[in-house]
């Protein structure tokens, strides 16, 4: 069972999205923030909403003053031009007053006054209505204007829009104006700003002195709106749209960094499952970056051993394919062990061999295979078959097996496992054993009835009697040749070891042409010896290897035509084997027969240059014994014939001092720079 949050168990803890653990404190931090505000900013107003008012109050009043000042002096400056134009001067110097009042009326419509009176040493000229506040202004030469202000225009210019309401009052010609008619009934402002209700609602005043008399004060509701729930409300307004601002702001930056590790988070899962998609294609600007880009190169690097492996799988395939094919298509059974002793492959001949009793190849498992195998060979291993020696042979369900294994080696020379060949040799071997049965009937007939038949011959007369002494000779001869022949083809190495002796080269090969010398000349041919290195000796059996090369000289004389040449000769000493060759002048192999030459009882069919078959007496056994001989001394042999040329065979037998190995050296085929007089005699 896993553990939680291994591995293999990802879903075993909860989980919880990168954003959504950034956005969360950062949320919560603003909206804290946002509402502390709120709450210290409305603290703040109501605590300190007195004095706040009160600021407000002064500030305005100042702001009043200001503007009535200004006002009046331009005022005052307006009246004073009219002294200063000309026919206003000669206005007033003429003394005429109804002329000085046309001048001040016309003067103060072009000024913009609403009145205009001048008094000079008691005479008042120009009117002043009652409906307006007088400005007085002293002018030069003891003259003093009176400029006339409409109520209502003298209202504007104090108040001039802001949320405050004036009241004008003239002492000395009982004269009030005010914004409002509520005020006309006020008293006038005291010192503090003590609130005054009028109508029900309280209002802080401030009184404006100092403009000709007059008497201005500012009234200003004691809670205006703006230290009220508007401004708390656009307050708490503003805070929210900042922390909005905020909280989105630190969305996008969130959302911005994890969209790039939702990048990585993609492409590792997908490398996870073996899977290589697009790359996230950061730069390593900053952490993030740098990991991305990380992952990239490792998931370029993954990419590239994929292919690489995936290149070596299709190649591996491919090679499998072709030997699987190829060992199908051999006509022996193959069984492959690994180092293990398991069969990892067997093809078809080998499961017709070994699995007609188990047919069950198709659904069987690699162990059941073993099984079989093993029970089928019984006690032959891939330890006790000799690798590429002579095949043994096993009986199974009544057929023989030739068993012969190989190695199987790595490239570093390391053993991997062993490969065995079977072939079914049953129609082969009960051949040999017809034939052999047959020969020793031969044997067992001839052998005695001949002899005895020479000893009961009695001569009729004196002449008959050296025809019946030669018949009785030969008689015994042949005798005593068929019982050699028989312990001389019954090679077996046991045997060929316990009669092995040092023996001379030279004295072997010149014996063997002896015994051969005299049936070549009577075939009109000529028998040669020739030795190129003297003073060898090898270690066997002489009187078998004798016969061996008695038996190689008897095929060469048999099919070479007469007047030829037959030659036995010494080649010299190789790695400790000597090199020997028997060639002849005769007619020659033809190709399709020289795979068979050495097989048990194969005649081939040789005929000469004119067509005519050679006939010669024979079972087929002088070749194959010659070779189970030489091959049983650790020697080897082979064979190269050119019809209408001839033939030669080479052969190697080890010289004295030299330990037999598993695999003797094969046979040089020739000496000579052409290879076509390989086996040509001159």
């Amino acid at each position: 069972m896993s553990q939680a949050g291994s591995p293999t168990n990802p879903r075993a803890e909860r989980y919880l999205s990168l954003r959504w653990r950034l956005l969360l404190p950062v949320f919560a931090v603003v909206l804290a923030a946002s509402v502390l505000g709120v709450y210290l900013v409305s603290r703040g107003m109501t605590v300190g909403g007195g004095e706040m008012r009160a600021l407000l109050l002064d500030g305005n009043t100042r702001a009043v003053a200001e503007r009535l000042e200004q006002f009046f002096v331009e005022q005052i400056d307006a009246a004073a031009g009219f002294l200063r134009t000309p026919e206003g001067r000669d206005a007033f110097e003429s003394g005429d007053a109804a002329r000085l009042e046309t001048s001040l009326a016309n003067y103060a419509r072009l000024a913009g006054l609403d009145a205009l009176s001048l008094v000079s040493g008691g005479t008042v000229a120009g009117e002043m209505p009652g409906s307006v506040f007088m400005i007085r202004a002293p002018l030069e030469n003891g003259v003093t204007a009176f400029v006339g202000v409409a109520q209502e225009r003298l209202l504007q210019v104090a108040q001039a829009g802001a949320a405050v309401d004036i009241l004008i009052d003239d002492p000395t010609r009982a004269t009030r104006a005010a914004t409002r008619a509520v005020f006309l009934d006020a008293g006038a402002a005291s010192a503090d700003t003590a609130p005054v209700t009028l109508d029900g609602v309280d209002y802080l005043s401030a009184s404006v002195a100092g403009f000709s008399g007059l008497e201005v004060t500012v009234f200003m509701q004691a809670n205006p709106p703006i230290a009220g729930d508007a401004a708390r409300q656009l307050i708490a307004i503003t805070l929210a749209i900042v922390a909005a601002g905020v909280l989105v702001a630190a969305v996008l930056i969130v959302r911005l960094i994890l969209d790039r590790v939702d990048r990585i988070r993609v492409v590792a899962e997908r490398l996870a499952v073996g899977e290589v998609s697009e790359p996230t294609g950061m730069r390593p600007t900053d952490e993030v970056g740098r990991l991305g880009y990380a992952l990239d190169r490792y998931a370029a690097r993954v990419q590239e051993k994929q292919e690489e492996l995936r290149n070596s799988l299709r190649r591996q395939r491919r090679e499998l394919e072709h030997f699987t094919a190829m060992i199908e298509s051999v006509p022996d059974g193959v069984v492959v062990y690994d180092i293990d002793g398991s069969v990892t492959f067997i093809n078809e001949p080998a499961r017709q061999l070994i699995g007609e009793r188990y047919n069950f190849f198709k659904r069987a498992t690699d162990r059941d295979i073993t099984a079989a195998v093993v029970e089928t060979l019984g006690g032959i291993s891939t330890h006790s078959v000799t690798p590429m020696g002579i095949p043994q042979r096993i009986e199974v369900d009544g057929r023989i097996l030739s068993v012969q294994s190989a190695p199987l080696r790595s490239v570093a020379e390391r053993p991997i496992g062993m490969v065995l060949v079977l072939r079914d040799v049953t129609a082969e071997v009960r051949r040999e054993e017809a034939r052999a049965m047959l020969l020793e009937q031969v044997i067992a007939e001839l052998g005695p009835d001949a002899a005895d038949a020479g000893r009961r011959a009695a001569p009729a007369r004196n002449d008959a009697l050296a025809f019946t002494q030669e018949a009785r000779r030969r008689d015994v001869a042949l005798g005593k040749l068929l019982i050699e022949m028989r312990e001389l083809t019954q090679v077996d190495q046991q045997v060929i070891r316990r009669a092995q002796r040092p023996v001379s080269l030279e004295m072997l090969v010149h014996a063997a042409a002896n015994e051969w010398r005299a049936t070549a000349s009577a075939a009109n041919l000529t028998l040669e010896v020739s030795i190129e290195q003297n003073g060898l000796t090898i270690v066997g059996d002489e009187r078998r290897l004798r016969w061996a090369i008695g038996n190689l000289l008897d095929n060469a004389i048999k099919y070479t035509p007469p007047g030829g040449k037959v030659a036995l000769e010494v080649k010299g000493a190789e790695g400790g084997y000597a090199r020997l060759r028997v060639r002849d002048t005769g007619a020659g192999i033809a190709a399709h027969e020289l795979p068979r030459v050495f097989d048990r009882f194969y005649r081939g069919e040789p005929t000469l240059p004119n067509g005519r078959r050679i006939e010669m007496p024979g079972v087929g056994l002088g070749l194959p014994t010659a070779r189970e001989i030489i091959e049983a001394h650790g020697g080897l042999i082979t064979l190269r014939s050119t019809v209408g040329i001839g033939t030669a065979v080479y052969f190697t037998l080890p010289l004295q001092g030299t330990p037999v190995p598993a695999v003797s050296p094969s046979p040089s085929l020739d000496d000579e720079s052409d290879a076509g007089e390989t086996v040509r005699l001159r």
